[in-house]
């Protein structure tokens, strides 16, 4: 994601970047959320799911390194 920044760019976006930590069974975003943040995974696993029908349907799992593809 941050590959194509120069050097000083992406000390520029690390440095405005806060670490949170998570621990099992947190929720990090909820459907509906402003969306004005961008969550990078280190470490760990996330899982995805969408209330569908009243019920939350799992979508996916993200891991570090996976990348989101526009659709």
């Amino acid at each position: 994601m941050f590959s194509a920044l120069e050097e000083s760019e992406a000390t520029i976006v690390i440095d405005a970047m806060e670490e949170k930590r998570y621990k099992h069974g947190d929720v990090v975003i909820r459907e509906n959320d402003n969306g004005d943040e961008l969550f990078v995974v280190e470490t760990g696993k996330l899982k995805c799911t969408k209330i569908i029908g009243g019920a939350p349907k799992f979508l996916k799992h993200y891991e570090p390194g996976d990348r989101i593809r526009e659709q």
